[in-house]
């Protein structure tokens, strides 16, 4: 039966609809930042170095060669007023060699201003909170894909490839490249030497352009400012808005490769050691070779409590598995989690012996192939991707996988993604659809799922509906599925308003809800609506309201945190919460929320929330993030859970970057969980690309069930990059 409830968020999707092309026109629409890809984008000439001409990367751009470059201008503001003038002068120029792109940018600083440069430390989000410069390469101009090198003034560097305009950010990303910073009383200056090769930038005999911005983060203004102007509402890493810097001629040649080693040993006995190499074997085709793959023994997770029925999804963070996103990205991660790659059946890691990528882009069509063999099973994956110019793509993917020691049993699965762009590509469509073989030629719609998602993206009206399908026996072999045997119809109605008064940059109305029934469409399975309202003001802070209804149908019992077992049953109720934020560009900024509700499994559920964050000064900076759980439900005595992830920093270069970490899991519902995990972890990163980890681990075991576990390990990897 479909519900009152039911008809009125389709009801909100139609309108929604409808609204995006116009044929509804919201009362009060206010006039917004054009997104079309506008023909006057901005364009930039790169000039060659003369033979014997060298640039050091100092941050100082006193040579010869940028007094000579040509300097450009137009800075346009993002935030807080978008399309406004900076009150600041900015200037960007570009270099090139036969071995790297050279960007420089000059700054204006404000009367009486000293620019912020807190953090030291790599690889860290943080940069982004202080005085930063973000340059924004579409080396292909597919424009779609960003490779993203940032620094801030403590020179601080951060790199990151963003897929589909931002839809994909992944900061695990890691290539070699330098920059460096320094600052006058009128300027701060940046200064990049980004390689041909890590970009990836095929060889022309014929000159040509690629896309490009560059984003200066402004801390005492809490102003981001962009090259090439980026309407509100589609991140800062559309390439579609993209300006270009020409002139490149005769580079890219030759072929890269990249061989970085590494060892691990450990304390108790254990060390192992392995290999990743990286070579192009034609003019855009890239070979990859892993051996023995490390994952991320150095690395902690965040603790959590999963207090939900369905598992947890966590990030990819191997190099191997991260390279080459733009091609081997499915739309979804129902049909390709890379993450499943090395762990059993209980998500426990077992080895990796070998695996083998190889990846190739030949005009508009993209072709990729990855095959792994670990401890247990023989995986592989195909990839075929075209796009249609820059408005639409359509990609198709297979993954295999057969147990070594049953040859017979292999399990594939099979999907087909598409992308469109509409409208000067304010409308965006997105689908795909998987299907999980585990019959021989199985097409029956419970081994199937997919997911159609079509949004407008220009602000101040940006409707969005997403239906989503998972058939009662879809498992696919290498995917991820939070659960299955589901349709789901989610409507979401979002404004935005960017007033002039009581200090608010932006103040978002969010409404919106999903329904859910059986993948047969025969039964109700729940329904969820909410009501958001959240200010963000021009001096950082922010606050955030929410109201929500639930109604929740389990159809099988199960187990709570492994202890409680919980009767399939319809469980409903409303839940409230409350946020707020301080400006994370202060020396001690955090935010903290509280959630009450009546909707937990015919019992409440308070949570509360805190993140914080104290730079003491640029070396030392302390962290805190914890949640605390309060959960009174008829069929246990009331319990809490508490989880605490403590951080204290001292970064005396950005090259030696080390840290104290403390985690601490509570459940008083099961004392086996009752620990937590110290670590003491150094890296030094002793050359581009090269590092040296030392960590110290000990098992924290509150409740003496265990004896406490301690490991000392050491890591040590080497690249080693060349052009023959």
């Amino acid at each position: 039966m479909i519900t009152r409830t039911s008809l009125l968020f389709l009801q909100y999707g139609c309108v929604s609809f409808f609204a995006a092309f116009g044929l509804i026109s919201p009362a009060g629409a206010s006039t917004t930042v054009s997104a079309k890809v506008s023909t006057s984008a901005p364009s930039l000439q790169a000039f060659r170095l003369g033979s014997g001409e060298r640039i050091e990367i100092d941050g100082r751009l006193d040579e010869k060669a940028w007094q000579s470059a040509e300097q450009i201008g137009g800075f346009v503001e993002r935030n807080p007023t978008p399309g406004a003038q900076p009150p600041v002068k900015n200037r960007l120029m570009a270099l090139y060699d036969e071995d790297a792109i050279y960007i420089g940018l000059a700054m204006g600083l404000l009367p009486g201003e000293t620019p912020v440069g807190r953090t030291m430390s790599r690889d860290t989000s943080r940069i982004w909170r202080d005085d930063a410069i973000t340059i924004k390469f579409d080396v292909l101009r597919d424009f779609r894909t960003t490779l993203g090198f940032a620094i801030n003034l403590a020179t601080a560097q951060i790199d990151f490839i963003a897929l589909e305009n931002g839809r994909t950010f992944r900061t695990e990303y890691d290539a070699v490249w330098e920059a460096s910073a320094s600052n006058n009383d009128e300027f701060w200056y940046a200064e990049f030497r980004i390689p041909l090769a890590e970009l990836g930038l095929p060889y022309s005999d014929v000159p040509r352009a690629i896309g490009f911005n560059a984003s200066r983060d402004h801390a005492i203004r809490n102003a981001v400012y962009d090259w090439s102007q980026m309407p509100p509402g589609y991140g800062p890493a559309s390439a579609l808005h993209y300006g270009k810097i020409e002139g490149f001629e005769k580079v890219g040649g030759g072929t890269p490769f990249t061989i970085i080693p590494y060892v691990l040993a450990q304390y108790p006995a254990d060390a192992k050691a392995g290999l990743d190499v990286r070579m192009r074997v034609a003019t855009d085709s890239w070979l990859e070779i892993t051996t023995l793959t490390d994952f991320a023994q150095i690395d902690l997770d965040d603790p959590v409590v999963n207090l939900s029925r369905f598992p947890l999804r966590l990030a990819e963070k191997r190099p191997f598995f991260l390279s080459g996103l733009e091609i081997f990205n499915f739309n979804s991660p129902m049909l390709f989690f890379s993450r499943r790659i090395g762990l059993d059946e209980d998500a426990e890691q077992i080895p990796i012996y070998s695996g083998l990528k190889f990846r190739s882009r030949i005009g508009p069509w993209g072709v990729g192939l990855l095959d792994v063999v670990t401890e247990q099973a023989h995986s592989a994956v195909g990839r075929v991707r075209y796009n249609f110019g820059n408005v639409a793509y359509l990609g198709l993917m297979s993954t295999m996988q057969h147990e070594l020691n049953d040859l017979s049993r292999v399990r594939h699965a099979s999907g087909v993604d598409v992308g469109l762009r509409l409208f000067d590509y304010r409308l965006s469509i997105n689908t795909d659809w998987t299907v999980a073989h585990n019959e021989p030629r199985s097409l029956r719609p419970k081994d199937m799922a997919g997911a159609f998602d079509i949004q407008w993206l220009e602000e101040p009206f940006k409707p969005r509906l997403t239906f989503r399908f998972v058939g009662t026996e879809f498992d696919p072999v290498l995917g991820f599925v939070r659960r299955d045997g589901f349709f789901s119809a989610k409507p979401t109605l979002l404004w935005v308003e960017r007033p002039e008064y009581f200090g608010l940059q932006t103040l978002q109305f969010r409404l919106a809800g999903t329904t859910l029934r059986t993948d047969d469409f025969e039964e109700d399975l729940g329904q969820n609506a909410s009501f958001t309202v959240k200010a963000n003001f021009r001096n950082g802070w922010s606050s955030k309201a929410q109201v929500k209804y639930q109604r929740d149908i389990v159809e099988e019992d199960f187990d709570l945190l492994g202890n409680v077992s919980i009767s399939a049953d319809t469980y409903e109720g409303a839940l409230g919460l409350f946020e707020i934020g301080s400006n994370n560009r202060n020396d001690l900024s955090g935010t903290v929320s509280y959630s009450f509700g009546n909707h937990y499994f015919d019992g409440q559920l308070q949570q509360v929330k805190l993140a914080s964050t104290w730079n003491a000064n640029r070396l030392v900076r302390v962290s805190a993030d914890a949640v605390l759980s309060f959960v009174n439900i008829p069929v246990a005595d009331r319990f809490t859970t508490a989880t605490l992830k403590a951080t204290a920093e001292v970064t005396p270069t950005p090259d030696v970057v080390s840290n104290v970490t403390l985690l601490l899991v509570d459940n008083d519902l099961s004392a086996s969980v009752d620990r937590g995990v110290a670590q003491v972890r150094v890296r030094w990163r002793y050359r581009p690309g090269s590092d040296v980890f030392f960590v110290y681990r000990e098992d924290l075991d509150f409740v003496g069930t265990e004896n406490a576990a301690r490991s000392l390990s050491f890591k040590l990897n080497y690249r080693f990059d060349t052009v023959f």
